[in-house]
């Protein structure tokens, strides 16, 4: 089941209680929801769906979305929001998700984005108090001046903490050490992986998904360090949760220590071994 669906709040009204009692209500307009994409772990790593909603003039779609939507089979929406599911194979493109789909569910969550309210004042944005009615308002208490000011409530800090900078820099020969020790790390860890090359003509996720699973990487942070003249492979590994992507001249002690696998490229694993030598 597709536990999200997306609306608009229309007003508010009020009903009786079974108490004989007036409770406020919130009227939302919700649905339906159209399946525009599907996302299986086999292509992208992960299960989940893509649902839209709200009618748009056909001026207002972009080529780009116009062929994502005609790819879908469905009407352009002007919402569109990523739910993830337990199994995305479970669904397909077009599928609706209706008001109906909710009728045993007791409770729901609403969560909603406040319409704006344009340039307003400091009482109403900062919670600022009102001057006093009576004896004149030359006070200005309300006005804006600097809301850093700390003799107010909710005011700055006299002389308060400074951001410190904690960098510090290291001349070549420690960084050199420091890289081939964390190298070493990895070598003794068994958590070292040199592919001598990556076959990918197209840049393609569920290629990327294979890979990782032949490596015996699945499920683990891995880092994956390319040259620059593999941009398809880069594509294709950029969109997996848990896998960083990163070209030789980014690599440094971090980025080798901060995983569960090392993956080179065969020409990156020489020229470390060189540089490092």
């Amino acid at each position: 089941m597709i536990n999200t669906i997306l609306g608009r709040k229309i007003g508010m009204t009020q009903v009786w209680n079974e108490n004989d009692e007036v409770v406020p209500v919130t009227v939302i307009q919700a649905g339906p929801c159209a399946v525009t994409q599907v996302k299986t772990v086999e292509s992208d790593g992960y299960s989940a769906v893509q649902i839209g909603w709200g009618d748009i003039k056909d001026k207002h779609v972009n080529k780009p979305m116009r062929g994502h939507f005609d790819k879908a089979g469905v009407k352009p929406t002007r919402y569109l929001r990523e739910v993830r599911v337990p199994e995305g194979e479970a669904h397909s493109c077009g599928e609706l998700v209706t008001v109906a789909d909710f009728a045993q569910v007791a409770k729901v969550d609403v969560v909603g984005r406040s319409k704006g309210k344009g340039f307003q004042g400091t009482i109403r944005r900062h919670n600022f108090d009102a001057g006093r009615k009576t004896h004149g308002s030359h006070n200005y208490r309300a006005r804006q001046g600097s809301i850093r000011a700390p003799q107010w409530r909710g005011g700055g800090v006299v002389f308060g903490p400074t951001p410190r900078d904690h960098s510090f820099r290291m001349n070549k020969k420690e960084i050199k050490l420091a890289m081939r020790s964390a190298l070493s790390a990895k070598v003794a860890d068994n958590e070292l992986v040199v592919v001598d090359k990556f076959d990918f003509a197209n840049p393609k996720t569920k290629d990327a998904v294979a890979c990782i699973k032949a490596l015996g990487l699945d499920g683990k942070r891995v880092t994956v360090v390319l040259t620059e003249d593999d941009i398809e492979t880069a594509l294709s590994f950029r969109n997996l949760p848990k896998v960083t992507v990163l070209f030789d001249h980014e690599i440094d002690t971090y980025f080798m220590l901060d995983n569960n696998a090392l993956v080179l490229a065969q020409p990156v694993a020489t020229r470390l071994g060189e540089e490092l030598a």
